[in-house]
C-alpha cells in the first residue's frame, strides 16, 4: 500500500502535511511502511499544474476545485538544509503515525521489523526482481514465525525451533534451506547494525537433502538429444530455442531474452545481453538483466540452431505482417528492441510455453518426456559433453558459468571416468598393472 503525497493532499504550502499523512495511516489498517525518496538537488518552488482531465472527485475534494478544473499543485518538496533535519522529519513521521522508521529501528528491533528493513535496502538494491521475489517469499516464513521475537534474542535455539516447525509443516528441506539462507543474511546485517554481536545461524546446520532430492534428475543421452533436434522441423515457433538449449546449454531465460541484433548467423554465434523472466505478485513476464555478469558473453551456436533460427525469422516476418497495429512494441532500457521468440502479436513468450515445446518433440522423437523441462538442456549438455572426457572448465565456459564448481553439480553421471581414471592410475603407480598382471 503506497501513500502518494500528491493525491492524497498530503502536501500542505510548506511541503509534507504531517497531519493529513496521520490522518490516511489512521484511516487505511494496511499502510505498514513510509518511504520517504530523497533527491539531491531537486528543483524548489510551486508544484506544477495539474490538468483538469486528471482531476477526479477524489482529488478535487481533496483540492476544494471543481471536477475537471485545472488546479496548481502544492509545494513539490520539503527542503532539508543537513541530515539534522532530514533525520528530525523522519521520526516525527514515526511519532506521528505510529510507524517505525525504516532507516532508524529502534534499539530494540524485532525480526519482522529488521526482515522488512533488509529486503527493503539490501535485497531490492542488490538482486533482481525475480529474485526479490524469491526472497520475500522466504522471508515471510521468517515473519510468520519470528517476527515478532527481538532480534537480539536470535540465538541457536531459536534458529533452530524455526527450522524444526518448518519441517513439521511438511517443508521440502530445499525450501527450509532457503529460509535458513535468508535468516542468514538478517542475521548478517544484524552484526553490522550492531544488535548482535554474532550471528547464530551459521552454528546450525542447513537441512540435509532427502534421498529423492539427491536422486539424479534427468537428462537426455547424446543419442536421444540427436533424436529430439531431428525432430524439430521449425513448425513451432520455439522449435530454434529447443535447440538452443539442448546443444549450447543456455538458460531458458537468456534464450528467450534474445534479439535479433544479438545474433550472427553467418558466424554461427549469439550474444547473451539480457534475460526474458516472469516475476509474480502482478510484475508478469520481462526483460531484465543477465543472472550474472559472466554470463553476459557470446556463445557458439550448433548447426541446427541457425538453420532453426533462420526459419524462425522468416516465420516472424509473417506473423509481423498479418498482426499490423496489433503488433506489440517491446522495449528494453527505454529502447525498442525485436526479439526473436515472441508470441503471434510480438509478446514475449512465457517459459511454459517453451516447456510445452520440448514436450511436444519428445513425444515426436519418441522420448519419454516425463522429468523434461527447460534446464533439462543445461543438464544434459553439461554432462554429456564431461563424460565424453572435455576438462570441466571447457564446458563451464560453453555453457556460461562463471565457476567449474556450479558446473560439477550439474554433472548428472560421471560415465567410464571413474573407470578410466582408477585404469589410469593403475597404469602409472601399480607395479602389477605395469607388468601386465591383473
Amino acid at each position: 500500500w503506497q501513500l502518494g503525497t500528491g493525491y492524497f493532499g498530503a502536501r500542505g504550502p510548506q511541503g509534507f502535511d504531517l497531519d493529513r499523512v496521520a490522518e490516511v495511516c489512521a484511516a487505511e489498517p494496511n499502510v505498514r511502511m513510509i518511504e520517504v525518496k530523497l533527491s539531491q538537488g531537486a528543483k524548489p518552488g510551486k508544484g506544477g499544474i495539474l490538468p483538469g482531465a486528471k482531476v477526479t472527485p477524489e482529488i478535487a475534494a481533496i483540492r476544494g476545485v471543481p471536477v475537471g478544473q485545472d488546479c496548481i499543485s502544492p509545494n513539490a518538496h520539503t527542503e532539508f538544509d543537513d541530515v539534522d533535519g532530514l533525520i528530525d522529519f523522519v521520526e516525527r513521521i514515526a511519532e506521528r503515525t505510529a510507524q517505525t522508521a525504516e532507516g532508524r529501528l529502534g534499539n530494540s528491533p524485532k525480526i519482522g521489523d529488521l526482515a522488512a528493513w533488509w529486503l527493503s535496502n539490501v535485497a531490492a538494491v542488490e538482486v533482481r526482481p525475480a529474485t526479490l521475489h524469491t526472497y520475500k517469499k522466504d522471508a515471510s516464513r521468517i515473519v510468520e514465525h519470528l517476527g515478532d521475537e527481538l532480534v537480539a534474542d536470535l540465538d541457536v535455539e531459536m534458529v533452530r525451533r524455526f527450522l524444526a516447525v518448518l519441517a513439521s509443516d511438511g517443508l521440502a528441506a530445499s525450501t527450509r534451506r532457503k529460509a535458513r539462507a535468508r535468516l542468514r543474511q538478517i542475521g548478517d546485517h544484524a552484526v553490522e547494525l550492531g544488535y548482535l554481536a554474532s550471528n547464530p545461524v551459521p552454528r546450525v546446520p542447513a537441512p540435509k537433502a532427502t534421498a529423492e532430492e539427491r536422486t539424479a534428475r534427468r537428462t537426455l543421452t547424446p543419442e536421444e538429444t540427436r533424436r529430439l533436434l531431428a525432430a524439430l522441423d521449425g513448425s513451432r515457433s520455439l522449435d530454434a530455442a529447443v535447440a538452443i538449449l539442448f546443444t549450447s546449454g543456455l538458460r531458458v531465460s537468456e534464450v528467450l531474452g534474445l534479439a535479433w541484433a544479438d545474433l550472427n548467423l553467418d558466424a554461427g554465434t549469439a550474444t547473451v545481453r539480457r534475460g526474458c523472466t516472469y516475476t509474480g505478485g502482478g510484475v508478469g513476464t520481462r526483460l531484465d538483466h543477465p543472472k550474472t555478469k559472466g554470463t553476459s558473453a557470446t556463445y557458439h551456436l550448433a548447426p541446427s540452431a541457425v538453420a532453426l533460427l533462420r526459419q524462425r525469422r522468416r516465420a516472424q516476418a509473417a506473423e509481423r505482417l498479418a498482426a499490423g497495429p496489433a503488433w506489440e512494441t517491446i522495449t528494453y532500457e527505454g529502447q525498442p528492441l525485436d526479439v526473436v521468440f515472441t508470441t503471434r502479436t510480438g509478446a514475449l513468450m512465457p517459459r511454459q510455453d517453451v516447456t510445452n515445446t520440448i514436450r511436444r518433440a519428445c513425444e515426436s522423437a519418441g522420448i519419454d518426456p516425463a522429468g523434461i523441462g527447460t534446464h533439462t538442456g543445461r543438464r544434459s549438455v553439461i554432462t554429456s559433453l564431461y563424460v565424453a572426457g572435455l576438462p570441466i572448465d571447457d564446458v563451464a565456459r560453453h555453457v556460461g558459468h562463471a565457476s567449474p564448481t556450479t558446473t560439477s553439480g550439474y554433472v548428472q553421471d560421471l560415465g567410464t571416468r571413474p573407470a578410466d581414471t582408477a585404469r589410469r592410475a593403475a597404469e602409472l603407480l601399480d607395479p602389477a598393472a605395469i607388468a601386465g598382471e591383473r
